[in-house]
């Protein structure tokens, strides 16, 4: 019988360090799809990507929602997968996913779902694994109120935004706690002070000794270099260092305020 393939779901509270695992696990392996899939793409708030299918963001987000709930105020898991309409699961397509040995999902919103997805048949708990990303909550509640988006959710409020992200990082812990799946839990601030250590424990994770890869996946964190590569992405396109060149322009033809 043929091995089934691994299914890495990557969770955590909005802007906890999700995406910057989620680079690093692409680096060692892991298919999310393809970049022509992913979105939003890379951009100064995540240099690196978000790596998130926009399906699957949009089958949580109404997942939560038709819980009664929101996405700044999720239910619990538990009443996520007691309230929630679980045929929502019944169009996605996971067909990407086939003859990849390790493929991969990184979401936030899986804090609260994933047990629905297994639940409805989708992810098989045998071969499902999951990534739980921490960060210090302030930091993480702070990120929040910086990003144009993910503001939103709380309202652009302080104390909000910091409930949010404790009730996001309870979730995952739940899910960590009560499923019985393999888990590899990293806190995104040793991971940034401990670069080699931790790359290596996920690694571990994956069943992963090779020294060269480990090396290119340390030279992932650090969000300077992270900003570097994305610019210099970006000034390979001409339509980018055009526009730049426009706006400039634009700029000094403009009257000065004094």
């Amino acid at each position: 019988m043929d091995k089934q393939p691994t299914c890495l779901v990557v969770m955590g509270p909005y802007r906890s360090g999700t995406s910057l695992l989620s680079q690093i696990l692409a680096r060692l392996g892991a298919h999310f799809g393809g970049w022509q899939s992913l979105h939003p793409g890379p951009n100064r708030l995540n240099p690196g990507g978000y790596y998130q299918r926009p399906e699957i963001v949009l089958v949580n987000t109404r997942l939560i929602k038709s819980a009664g709930a929101s996405l700044g105020h999720p239910s619990s898991p538990v009443d996520t997968c007691r309230l929630a309409d679980r045929t929502l699961l019944d169009g996605i397509d996971l067909s990407w996913s086939r003859e990849h040995p390790v493929w991969a999902m990184k979401d936030p919103r899986f804090c609260v779902t994933l047990k629905l997805w297994i639940d409805a048949g989708k992810l098989d708990p045998g071969c499902t694994r999951i990534i739980r990303v921490r960060r210090s909550e302030r930091s993480a509640a702070n990120s929040v109120l910086r990003h144009y988006e993910v503001r939103n959710f709380c309202g652009c409020d302080p104390e909000v935004a910091l409930q949010m992200t404790r009730s996001y990082d309870e979730a995952a812990e739940w899910h960590v706690r009560s499923l019985g799946l393999k888990a590899c839990e990293m806190d995104y601030e040793f991971l940034v002070a401990n670069r080699r250590q931790g790359i290596r424990e996920l690694a571990g994770f994956l069943d992963i000794d090779d020294g060269n890869l480990i090396d290119q996946c340390v030279q992932l964190i650090g969000k300077r270099r992270a900003l570097l590569r994305h610019y210099l992405r970006k000034f390979r396109h001409r339509q980018f260092v055009w526009d730049g060149v426009v706006k400039t322009i634009g700029a000094w033809r403009r009257p000065s305020d004094d």
